[in-house]
C-alpha cells in the first residue's frame, strides 16, 4: 500500500472535520459531562 506524504495528510487533516466524518459514517455524536472532558481533552463521544 502506498504511502500518503506528510505534506498531503496535513492538508487533509486541515481541511476535513473529525466530528463531521464521523457523523457521515453513522455514528451519532453527544456531548460529554465535565469530568469526561477533563479526562478525554475534548467534549464529545459517540452514542450506541
Amino acid at each position: 500500500m502506498a504511502r500518503i506524504p506528510d505534506l498531503e495528510l496535513e492538508q487533509l487533516k486541515n481541511a476535513v472535520s473529525v466530528e463531521r466524518l464521523v457523523e457521515s459514517s453513522g455514528v451519532a455524536l453527544g456531548e460529554l459531562g465535565d469530568q469526561a472532558v477533563a479526562e478525554q481533552g475534548h467534549g464529545l463521544g459517540g452514542r450506541c
